[in-house]
């Protein structure tokens, strides 16, 4: 894939092409790692958590004890395994997609499990690092907004001072949502340099801000092809689950967890996509194109 390789201007469609087509070439290790992780925690996350078993222990909650000990084994059982799965496991493994997808497409280099996963390890490191401070700021400006309002409402004068404030908080709302939207644009590429350059999250919230002005309108349709991906996949899956066409439990589970890796694989495409469009975005193509030549090199003379 790496043959070839331009700087050309692309499009979003290119973008989402080259993860395809990546996908395609490579997916005797996209498949397999999806395989092994995804199905065996997502049939253990919806055994467990199981609507039709909630509701037949909570019935039997009032006369059998043994009955309300298992149900709430079974939420804390299949929380954990939730939150261990995606909290976790799904970071370190688009971490190594990412930096597997990098080193083949810019090196021709099938870089190793055990180096992949490194790079996805530190990149759920500062994923935590990106929650805790987005998240942190998000709740002291919601509170503080919300305690604005309250107070402006609360002492309005008349009813239509006050369906005049609601329409401007109404409006101040969609401004949040749109500025939300930019800044999570802006940053796409913060992964992509974290794994790919190895560098800490804020100079790659820093380079991610550079390398994606004027970009904005391929990322934001990346993103957009990527949510109707998703929303028909999970719509499929709701849709078996509404029909629920197998008479065993078991297997109509099973063949959930088999159908949710679609789910998976179409996370992966889209982190691809961003990353192929990060490839031809980064800032400092010759420097790129000094280490094509010294790892060439190096595997030419097999150093």
């Amino acid at each position: 894939m790496n043959e070839g390789w331009t700087r050309k201007k692309i499009r979003a469609s290119d973008c989402v092409d080259y993860a395809f087509t990546y996908a395609r070439r490579e997916f005797k290790a996209l498949i397999p790692i999806v395989l092994l992780f995804q199905v065996p925690f997502i049939f253990l996350i919806n055994i467990m958590l199981n609507t039709g078993t909630f509701v037949r222990l909570i019935e039997e909650a009032g006369d059998d004890g043994f009955a309300a000990l298992k149900l709430v084994l079974l939420v804390m059982g299949g929380g954990t395994l939730f939150l261990i799965y995606y909290g976790i496991l799904a970071h370190i493994a688009n971490g190594a997609i990412i930096y597997s997808a990098y080193r083949y497409t810019m090196f021709g280099e099938r870089a190793g499990l055990k180096a992949s996963c490194a790079r996805g390890v530190k990149l759920l490191l500062w994923n935590m690092l990106f929650s805790f401070i987005t998240g942190a700021v998000i709740s002291i400006l919601f509170l503080v907004y919300t305690f604005v309002q309250s107070a402006v409402i609360s002492t309005a004068a008349s009813f239509e001072t006050m369906e005049i404030m609601l329409w401007i908080g109404f409006a101040v709302e969609i401004i949040a949502v749109i500025v939300i939207i930019y800044f999570e644009l802006r940053f796409s590429y913060m992964p992509q340099f974290v794994v790919a350059e190895d560098m800490n999250l804020f100079s790659a919230l820093k380079a991610s801000w550079k390398a994606t002005k004027g970009r904005m309108k391929r990322l934001f349709c990346i993103y957009v092809v990527g949510f109707l991906v998703s929303a028909s996949i999970n719509t499929a899956v709701t849709a078996l689950t509404v029909l629920n066409v197998f008479n065993s439990n078991f297997i109509f589970t099973l063949v959930g967890a088999v159908i949710s890796v679609f789910a998976a694989l179409g996370y992966f495409l889209f982190s691809l996509s961003i990353t192929f469009s990060y490839m031809h975005d980064i800032s400092d193509p010759e420097r790129i194109k000094k280490e094509q030549e010294i790892y060439t090199y190096l595997k030419e003379n097999e150093v």
